[in-house]
């Protein structure tokens, strides 16, 4: 979490909490702590009230062990409990079962069950609105998108998994950290669980980061406009890259074309980069971050702009002055 500030010694020894920290802890009053490992350098504290559901496995900073090592460790010793991991303001949490993955979480909007199939084009913004309007603490989402016929059980299906893995995914490009692996079994019994196979998911994340390199040098963002190509069609389109090349009608933004063609955003950037690199459409409007130079053009450009003014001003007036006498 941001803030590395959040603990204090005051007298007599007390260990405090700033109101900030107790806040985002969700801390309250008379809540009390016990110490699970004493250093001279570290110190981890428990909650006395957080009952015995668990214990510490593996705890430590990333960096010490990457995210590939951590899923490697949990998978091979078949272990089950959940991994939090945490980076500044983001926590995300992976839930084993003997080793496998079967849930995750984040606390990012963007990362949420609704936004991810708003994003992916399977519910509207306004069925979006309507859904979260209706959330309680006795319904789950995907119940209340079943219940309003705004999504197909196959369509829930699918965006269940896919926001899961894509949780893991974005999880092999946070790179400091820490993270935390409690045992036992943390997930409600009427939660949706999947079985997916993390060595698979491994393979899959590590190959992701290299290509989303490669694919964000030419398509940064969503909010970046592709357009038809000019040159001749020369090669081989699948139905797959018919499909990307039908949801763009002259120009249209990354995050259309993610919405129209409902196949997940990782795999619509692969396919527009393999179009573009193949001349079929082209980067119609690319971002470019300002440099102090550019800066500088603007700003000298502006001033000569804004003298010429002056000086034909100057000449006008004068013009009318020697007229006048």
């Amino acid at each position: 979490m941001k803030g590395n500030n959040l603990l204090g010694i005051i007298q007599s020894g007390v260990l405090s909490l700033s109101d900030d920290a107790r806040t985002r802890l969700g801390l309250k009053d008379g809540d009390s702590f016990e110490i699970v490992l004493p250093h001279e350098d570290y110190l981890v504290i428990k909650k006395k009230n957080a009952g015995s559901k668990g214990k510490i496995a593996l705890l430590g900073e990333l960096g010490a062990l990457s995210i590939s090592d951590l899923f490697s460790i949990l998978n091979i010793t078949q272990k089950g409990g959940v991994l939090h991991i945490f980076s500044e303001d983001i926590k995300k949490s992976i839930y084993f079962r003997r080793g496998e993955i079967v849930f995750a979480s984040s606390n990012l909007t963007e990362e949420r069950l609704g936004h991810v199939l708003y994003r992916t084009g399977k519910i509207t913004q306004e069925q979006l609105k309507k859904a979260e309007s209706e959330v309680d603490s006795k319904t789950r989402f995907g119940g209340i998108l079943l219940k309003n016929k705004f999504i197909t059980p196959k369509d829930l299906w699918w965006g269940i998994k896919y926001q899961l893995e894509e949780i893991i995914f974005s999880i092999f490009s946070i790179t400091s950290g820490a993270y935390i692996f409690i045992d036992g079994d943390f997930l409600p019994p009427d939660l949706t669980r999947l079985s997916l196979n993390t060595q698979n998911l491994l393979m899959e994340g590590l190959k992701r980061m290299d290509e989303w390199n490669v694919i964000k040098d030419i398509i940064p963002s969503n909010n970046i406009l592709i357009g038809i190509g000019d040159e001749p069609i020369t090669v081989e389109l699948t139905p797959t890259l018919q499909k990307i090349i039908s949801c763009i009608e002259g120009r249209a933004s990354v995050g259309e074309v993610i919405k129209k063609a409902q196949l997940g955003e990782f795999n619509t950037y692969k396919l527009l980069y393999q179009l573009v690199k193949a001349r079929v459409l082209k980067v119609v409007e690319k971002e470019e971050k300002p440099t102090v130079e550019d800066g500088t053009k603007r700003l000298s450009s502006a001033i000569e702009k804004y003298i010429i003014f002056i000086l034909l001003l100057c000449k006008g007036s004068m013009k009318r002055f020697l007229i006048s006498n």
